[in-house]
Parts: C-alpha cells; sequence; structure tokens
C-alpha cells in the first residue's frame, strides 16, 4: 500500500535521525554527565533535570507558537553537541563561512589532515597562506584563521572570559577579531556558549527554514524579528529546530501539506 503524505513524513524523519548533517549529533550535556560518572545518584538526577527542564522549554514554545509545535512533535527530541574547544570551533565556523554544509565538511577534513588531525593554535600558526590556500581557503580567511591562532598565542584572545560575558559582550568581543562577524558570533552563542535566547536571522539554513513554515519568500529582518519574538526567552531551542527541519527534508515537503498532517 503506497505511503500518505503524512507516513512519507514520519518515515523521512526516522531516516534523517540516523543521518544527522548538522551540530546536533552529540549526547546531550554529555560532558556535564560525563564529569560526575563516579556519582551515579547525582548523574541520574542531573539527567532528570535537565530532561525535565527542556522539557518545560518545549511546552513553553509549543504553547506559543502552533506551526513551530508541528515541527517539535515531529522532529521529537534533539541531541545537542557539548563543544570543548573554543578556538577550533572559531575556526571551524570562520572556514565555513558563506558555504554549504557539504563544502564546509571538506574543507574542514582538509585542514585537519593538513595539521596531521590536531588542528590548534601552533599546528595552524606553522602554515603559510600558501599551504591554506592549497587546501581550498580564500586567501582572506586563511589570513584571519593564522590572526586568531596569533592572538591566541600571544595571549591577546581569552577565549575563558566570554562565559562571563553578556550576550551583547560576547559579540562585541569576538566582532572585535578581524573576520569574526555577527554571524560567526552568534554561532559561537548558540552551539558553543549554548546561550538560550539567540535568534539567528543572519544564517541563511536559518532563513530557508524560517520561510518554508510561514510560508513567505522575502520577509524582512523586521518580520522576521517580529514573528519569532514570541519564542523568547527560549529562540536558540527553537532555531534548533528550524536547522533540524532542514536537514531532515522536512522543508521539502509543501508546508500545507506539513501542516495538515496528524502526527498519530
Amino acid at each position: 500500500m503506497p505511503l500518505n503524505m503524512c507516513q512519507r513524513i514520519r518515515h523521512k524523519l526516522s531516516i534523517g535521525k540516523n543521518n544527522d548533517k548538522t551540530r546536533d549529533n552529540a549526547v546531550f550535556n554529555g560532558f556535564l554527565i560525563d564529569s560526575i560518572e563516579s556519582h551515579k545518584f547525582i548523574r541520574k538526577f542531573v539527567v532528570y533535570y535537565c530532561f525535565k527542564h527542556m522539557v518545560d522549554k518545549i511546552s513553553y514554545l509549543k504553547a506559543k507558537d502552533s506551526r513551530l509545535a508541528k515541527v517539535i512533535d515531529v522532529i521529537g527530541d534533539l541531541d545537542i553537541h557539548d563543544y570543548t574547544d573554543s578556538f577550533r570551533f572559531l575556526i571551524d565556523e570562520i572556514v565555513g563561512q558563506m558555504l554549504s554544509a557539504n563544502v564546509r565538511r571538506v574543507l574542514v577534513s582538509r585542514l585537519e589532515a593538513l595539521c596531521n588531525n590536531d588542528v590548534n593554535p601552533y599546528s595552524i600558526a606553522a602554515l603559510s597562506i600558501e599551504d591554506l590556500r592549497g587546501i581550498g581557503l580564500s586567501n582572506s580567511k586563511s589570513s584571519f584563521i593564522l590572526n586568531i591562532s596569533k592572538l591566541v598565542i600571544d595571549k591577546e584572545l581569552d577565549f575563558s572570559l566570554l562565559p562571563s560575558l553578556s550576550d551583547d559582550d560576547v559579540i562585541k568581543y569576538l566582532m572585535s577579531i578581524k573576520g569574526v562577524g555577527i554571524w560567526t558570533s552568534k554561532m559561537y552563542l548558540l552551539f558553543f556558549l549554548k546561550r538560550e535566547d539567540i535568534l539567528p536571522v543572519e544564517d541563511v539554513a536559518f532563513l530557508q527554514a524560517f520561510k518554508w513554515l510561514y510560508n513567505m519568500k522575502n520577509p524582512s529582518r523586521k518580520t522576521i524579528e517580529s514573528r519569532c519574538k514570541k519564542w523568547s526567552p527560549f529562540s536558540s531551542l527553537a532555531s534548533r529546530y528550524m536547522y533540524r527541519a532542514l536537514d531532515t527534508g522536512l522543508t521539502k515537503i509543501p508546508v500545507s501539506d506539513f501542516l495538515s498532517c496528524n502526527n498519530g
């Protein structure tokens, strides 16, 4: 019997969960849980607390936005990765600026090979512009990456300061670095620091999912921010669901068909 539209959506999601193309592909809060591995009771409490806190956020978002609620119901739980190396995260983001996910992965892999699978300030600083250009990076990105490595080595760039700063101050700090703009800064806030109320309106992938879900062709920044205001103070979680909708292929389904489906 041929699958109906709703069944095809659920089938697509079941495949997508085993083929995650973005950052959300590891264990939620894994670093925190691993750090207290020997205390089983405490670990169970942490897992319960984190799960309950996430459920509360999801309930809030679903109550505020019926369209987003549909996406959340279809996608289900997110697996959220813990990043631990600020330098490596920033370098990878610069490599991936204005590129597709596939091209980004290729270039990051080439950079790793160039650094003998150990990308750090010293292994990068040992390279030349020509070395970086040779793996496909632009002249400007090569220069930015070498500059960041030098700043870290010279202790002029201190990532340990960032967790204690406000979102706005983190953006100001990062944007003082040549080659780091608002997009890269927001990616750092959203994915590395896991700040809860980040709306990545500068990101092409986010915009693609947004335009699909709300059936808009060319919404202005003001329109997007107004529409997404209801997500606050959990805009980051809502944004992650938008990214996941894109990665799992939901956005290839006509939104009218998607919204009319029964989740059961």
